[in-house]
């Protein structure tokens, strides 16, 4: 990860990492969107099992 700060960024960077982590997240999609009644079941945020980056904490 240095190696990555040092060519991004310059040396001047790479003794101020302080923290590294990797982070997966599930990826699914529901087989529909809408019930029987094509009433929309899930929409927007509420559509997701976990955001996949981001609001972490």
């Amino acid at each position: 990860m240095r190696e990555i700060i040092n060519t991004v960024m310059g040396e001047q960077y790479e003794d101020n990492l302080t923290w590294i982590s990797t982070y997966k997240f599930l990826q699914v999609k529901a087989d529909s969107f809408v019930d029987e009644h094509r009433r929309v079941l899930l929409a927007g945020e509420a559509a997701h099992l976990l955001a996949p980056f981001g609001a972490r904490g």
